[in-house]
Order: structure tokens, then sequence, then C-alpha cells
């Protein structure tokens, strides 16, 4: 991300990748073996100094303002009813004494207790156990004093000790993975430096929370003065990155100057805090102030960064996981002590909450993810809200009821965990509801899209779609083909050209405000395979409304218009007037197919059967033609009883005009045809029969086409006169399905 962040370039991030895997070789290599070896070192030095602090098998125990306790005795050679006050300590070989007077004299030896006095008395104490065993005399509840010798013994590493540890080496080890990879980058140099402060802050810390009551007042003090110097270091390290990130702040003199400044507080916090002259409260106000500065420094950044969508979804992850880590870290420090709670637990965990983000942003250093892990800053919020939620109700909890502070932290818990819920389920909704609402949208906008008159009218909608979804800074061509896909980690979106325009190129989405994300390439590729599919329905539409004005105009010019023509050529009016009820007939009939309608199956092959023989029996032709049987009736669509009645009739006239036939016979039967209800026609005549030169004739080809258009066959053959055999296929529907359909 720091490559990124500071120099916005994202080609190298695959070459950084396998560098990164190839550290076996050259300088790097060393450079990282030297770091993880130094590192082992000061953890194992750190160890060995946390184990060399006195301890007596004692667990100890205080409260504010009240007696150093005695809660537990390991391997006691005689009962003692905990919890015991201890009244005094004794070196049994020097006769020195002390009385601890409660909570100066803590468990943890940590920063917030550190006074001259509290100083003198550690040094005292230490310069006891350097004899070994110690007397203690300890008081029960019913005011009798019990003296117990006990011998010093190896501190073993407890929980808090490597909780602040693990902490502080997991960031350093950040730090140096980062800074090998990326040594020339001054964000990255940035970024390590925080992580090895965390180091120096942390190891420090966890040495003193390893001291069982007696650490030492010289050492206690160097230690407190470390951590203390680290924790501004850690500041200083994220001042000097936001001041970087991800545009350079002022120029680089006055960057300088100013980094100076702080740094100049260091040694200034070194010379007073070994003098006794700096305290819990003196650090505390350099730690909030640096915390204000980077505060300040983010929000700069953020206005800074309008236009520049990378730069402005780099720091929404980097600057919401600084604020909200640092803010839970001085939540941690403040909360105890203004609870009257301890801090044993406190302390090291605050250590634990700087790492979340801060391995989230090194990921980003290394790899340069910078959009997938930008989805995290809203994940860090949700997260930090939930905690906040259950800090405030305990605090409540605390302030308005006497709970206990133990019982006041567990109902704050469960309680602001059903508040969270409620919430999360509020979001929840509220996001799919919004998802639905861009879904059905989506859809909407498809249908405008392929629904335009013509390509470029579909085209500018299309454009215009994607500027109202995305909002970019600016919209302009590209040769991308295929699907849409992100280029330069979504700085821009690439999207291929639709069937009805070119490839477009979208630049920073949301009016630069954020990068674009694998999501809404996602959304382009929906709504393009949404448009896809609308430009196809339409244009099958067109083409069924093309090829349905093709039939009408056929049957207009084959069956009306040319009995009208006939009719106006007859020799008696009683023809002409036949004629053009036939005409009128044939109209209506074409009308009632453009309304949709149906028929009986057995209306239709009567209908047929009566004109057919009208006009042979006008011939002088013989018709045998059965009567149909069919055991239940049903309806036929418009465009097959057409397409039925068009082709007999055309038969029956090449036989009057060609075949000089005495004799027509005509087969119907209904049967299974490859699984479908299929009507059979066989139409034979004894006429002369054709040629074995005939070409296939007009009236044939016609009717080859009216049926074929329904899905059937006819096949034309002669054999002692002319065979036509037709198959149709019946979308057949029950009487009464066909009786509601046509009312409607």
């Amino acid at each position: 991300m720091l490559a990124v962040t500071a120099k916005l370039d994202f080609k190298n991030a695959s070459r950084t990748s396998s560098r990164g895997f190839a550290l076996v070789i050259g300088r790097p290599a060393v450079a990282f073996i030297v770091g993880l070896a130094t590192l082992a070192i000061l953890l194992i030095v750190s160890g060995q100094l946390a184990r060399s602090l006195p301890s007596y098998a004692m667990t100890f125990q205080s409260e504010p303002d009240g007696p150093l306790l005695v809660a537990v005795i390991e391997g006691s050679p005689q009962p003692l009813a905990a919890p015991l006050r201890v009244v005094r300590i004794t070196d049994p070989s020097t006769g020195s004494s002390i009385a601890p007077l409660g909570y100066d004299d803590a468990v943890r030896r940590t920063e917030r207790l550190i006074t001259p006095e509290a100083i003198a008395k550690q040094d005292s104490l230490a310069a006891m156990a350097q004899s070994g065993d110690l007397q203690f005399i300890l008081r029960d509840s019913n005011g009798h004093d019990v003296e117990l010798v006990r011998q010093r013994q190896l501190n073993p590493l407890g929980l808090p000790f490597w909780i602040a540890a693990a902490s502080g080496m997991l960031g350093a080890l950040i730090a140096l993975w980062v800074l090998v990879l990326r040594p020339h980058d001054p964000s990255a140099r940035a970024i390590a430096a925080a992580g090895f402060a965390l180091c120096f802050a942390a190891l420090p810390f966890a040495v003193l929370e390893n001291g069982e009551m007696i650490v030492g007042g010289a050492l206690w003090r160097l230690l407190v003065t470390i951590n203390w110097m680290g924790a501004h270091a850690f500041g200083l390290a994220l001042v000097a990155y936001f001041t970087w990130f991800p545009k350079p702040l002022a120029t680089r003199p006055l960057r300088l100057v100013s980094i100076t400044a702080l740094a100049a507080v260091a040694p200034l916090m070194a010379v007073f805090a070994q003098s006794g002259r700096l305290t819990y409260d003196d650090v505390s106000l350099v730690i909030s102030a640096d915390f204000l500065i980077i505060v300040a420094l983010v929000v700069l950044q953020w206005r800074r960064s309008r236009s520049h969508p990378l730069g402005r979804a780099a720091l929404r992850l980097v600057g919401s996981a600084t604020v909200i880590s640092l803010s839970l870290f001085l939540l941690m420090t403040y909360m105890p002590p203004l609870l009257g709670a301890s801090a044993e637990w406190a302390d090291p965990l605050a250590f634990v909450l700087m790492l979340p983000p801060f391995v989230a942003i090194a990921i980003g250093v290394t790899r340069g993810w910078m959009f997938d892990l930008d989805r995290w800053a809203w994940r860090l919020f949700a997260s930090a809200l939930s905690l906040f939620l259950i800090v405030a109700v305990d605090v409540i909890l605390l302030l308005a009821t006497s709970l206990a502070p133990d019982t006041a932290t567990t109902v704050a818990m469960v309680v602001g965990a059903a508040i969270w819920i409620v919430m999360r389920q509020k979001l929840l909704e509220s996001f799919f509801a919004r998802s639905r609402r861009d879904g059905a949208a989506l859809l909407a906008q498809s249908g405008e899209i392929a629904l335009g008159a013509t390509e470029a009218e579909r085209f500018e909608r299309w454009q215009q779609a994607l500027e109202n979804w995305f909002r970019p800074l600016s919209v302009g061509p590209s040769d991308h083909v295929g699907q849409a896909t992100l280029e330069n980690a979504g700085v821009s979106l690439l999207i291929g050209a639709p069937p009805f325009g070119p490839a477009l190129r979208l630049y920073a989405a949301n009016h630069g405000r954020s990068l674009f994300h694998s999501g809404d390439a996602e959304l382009v590729n929906t709504l393009s395979h949404l448009c896809q599919q609308t430009d196809a329905a339409r244009q099958a539409y067109d083409r069924g409304m093309y090829e349905e004005r093709e039939r009408i105009a056929r049957d207009l010019h084959d069956d009306v218009g040319g009995r009208l023509v006939t009719s106006l050529h007859r020799g008696s009016l009683d023809d002409a007037r036949s004629d053009v009820r036939g005409a009128i007939k044939e109209m209506r009939q074409l009308l009632a197919g453009l309304r949709g309608g149906r028929r009986y199956l057995s209306d239709v092959v009567a209908t047929c059967r009566v004109d057919a023989g009208d006009r042979l029996e006008a011939a002088g032709i013989t018709l045998i033609w059965p009567m149909l049987a069919i055991t239940t009736d049903h309806y036929v669509r418009y465009s097959v009883f057409r397409a039925v009645e068009a082709t007999l009739r055309e038969a029956v006239t090449n036989v009057i005009r060609h075949a000089n036939a005495g004799k027509v016979e005509v087969a119907i039967a209904v049967a299974l045809w490859d699984g479908h209800p299929t009507l059979s026609i066989e139409f034979i005549d004894d006429g002369i029969g054709l040629p074995a030169s005939c070409e296939e004739g007009r009236g044939f080809f016609n009717m080859r086409k009216r049926v074929g258009e329904v899905g059937g066959t006819v096949t034309l053959s002669s054999q002692q006169g002319t065979q036509i055999a037709m198959r149709v296929p019946l979308d057949m529907l029950p009487p009464e399905q066909g009786a509601s359909m046509r009312s409607r």
C-alpha cells in the first residue's frame, strides 16, 4: 500500500511480491536475517531480564488508597487464610525493613505509579532482595500477625509478559519485512519506524509486567523511560507518515523542521524522566498531542485528496485504522484509572489493539492490495463501534449503580452486544433493501437501453447509465475487449464494447472520491448481460413483427385480393357476390387471427372439407374424404389452421388447373409424431401426375413455406397421379382453456 499511496504505482506490485518470495538471494536476504537475529536477541534479553526480577511465589493485589494484600501463597508450610495484609517486609540478614503503604506499592511496577518516593522504596526493596530470603509480616482479618520467611525464586514468564512482548515483536517483524521490501520508499520507512517503535515500547513494558512486587528503582525508571520514548517514537513515525501520504504536505524543508522539532521531545523526555521531573501525566499529554496531530493530518490529507481517488481510498483504510487503533489504545490507557479498576490486563491488551490494523497496512505495503483492503476500513469502524458501546454501557453502570466493576463489565458486554446485534440487523436490512432496489433499477435501466430506437440512442443511454451509477470524473474510449475489469487497482474501470457501441474507460469513481472495486465490475457485467438479453428479445420481437406483417400481406394478397380480383371478371352478378362473400369471410378469419382467435380442430377440418368439395364438384371431380374420427375436440391456434386451410386450397386449385383428374382422396388423422400431437393429411389425385423434369412451382413453394412457418412439413410425389403428404404439429388446447384464452 505504501508504494501505492506514496508513489501511486501499482505496476510494480507483482514484481515486488515476487521479490518478497525471493529473499533468499542477495542483500535483502542478509538484511532480513540480521534483523531477525537482532529481534531474537532483544526478545531473549528481555525474557532473561524479566525472569531475573525477584519472585517469592506470592500473588499480590492492592486497592486504591488501600493496603497491599497477599492473595495467594504458593508452597506455604502453614495454612493461611488469604487475603492477608502486608504489614512489613524485613531482610533477615541485615535487619532492615520497609512497611508497604498500599497502592504506591502495587503489583505491577508500571509507569502510572512512578514517583521519587516509589523509586526510592523500590531501590531499598531490591537491595534487600539481593540476600535472597525475605521475611513478610502478614496480618489477617482478625488482627493477628503471621511471620512468613520466603526464599527468592526464579521468576517465570507470565501471560502479561507474552502478550506485550508478542505484540511488540510482531510489530517489529512487520517493520522489518516492509523495510527490506521497500527500503527507498519514504512512507514505507515511516511505517517501518512505527513498527520498530511499537517493539521499543512493548518490550520494556513486558519486563515490568512480569514483576511480582520488586523491580528496583533504577531499572524501573530506565524501563519506563524507554517505554515512554517508544510510545512517542510510534506517534512521531505516524506523524511523518501522514505528512507524506497520500500527498506530501508543505515543502520538504518545512516537513523536516516540523518532524525534527517533534523528535527533539524524545531526548528531553529521557532527561526529565531520569531526573524524576517527568510524570505519567506529563507523558500522557505528549502522547495525546501526538494523537491530535495525527488526526489533524488525516483530516487535512482527506480534504486534499478529494479529486484523487487512489489516495483517498488508501487513506480511508490507513487513516481509519490509525485513528481507531490509537483511540482504543488511549481508551485502554485512561479508562481503568478513571473507573477505579486494575490496569494489570488493560495495559498489555492496549498493545494488542495496535496490531490488526497495523498488519493490514503492512500487507498493503508489501503486496499493493489497495482496493480490497479498502473495505477493511468499514469493518474496523464496526468493530470499534461495538467496543465503544460496551465501554459506554460499562461506564454508565459504574457511575449510575453500585455494581462491582467485574459485574458491571459483564452486564455491559451483554447489553452492548444486544444493542450491537439490533443495530447490525438494521444496517443489514438497509443494505439488502438497497441491493434489491439497485437490482430493480438495473433491470429497468437495461430495458431502457436495449429498447432504444437506434444504435446511437442505445449507446447514449448506456453511457448515461454508467455515468449515473458511478459518477466518474471522466469517460473516454478504450480498446478493452471482454468483460469489465479494473485498471490501476481500481482507479479506472475498463468496459468492453456492447453490441451497440465502442468500449469505454471510466476514470475515478464518485467524482474522484473513491476507487472502483470488483463489485462495480460485476455490476457492469450484469448490466451488459441484461442489455444483451433484452436486445436479443427486442430483435426477436422485431423479427416476429416483420414475419407477422409478411403473413398479413400474403393473406391479403393471396386470399382476399385474389377473390376480389376474380369478382371483377365474373359474368354474372351472383358469382361476383359469391366471390365478395368469400373475400369477406377471409377478412374475418384474418382479423380473428390478429386478435389471437382459436378454432376447434373439427371445425377447421369441416370447413376445409366443404370448401374442397364445392370447388371439386363444380369442376366435375369426385371427392372422397371420410369424416375425422377424434374422441376429444381441441382448439387450434390461428397460424396452424390458417396454414392448413391455405395449403389444402392450393392443392385443390392445382388439381383443378393441372391434374386432369377424376377423383381426389383425402385422409386426415391425429397421431403422435416424435412425441408430439400431429395432424397428418394425405391428399391424392388420379390425374396425369408430374413430369420427371418438372421443377417445383410457385404453388408448391407457397404450400411448403406456409406449413414450414408453423413447424410442419410437406412432401410431393407422383406415382399414378400426385400425392401430397402434410404433417403439422398441433399445440392443442382443451376446449375450456382455449375458450378462456379466446375470451381474453
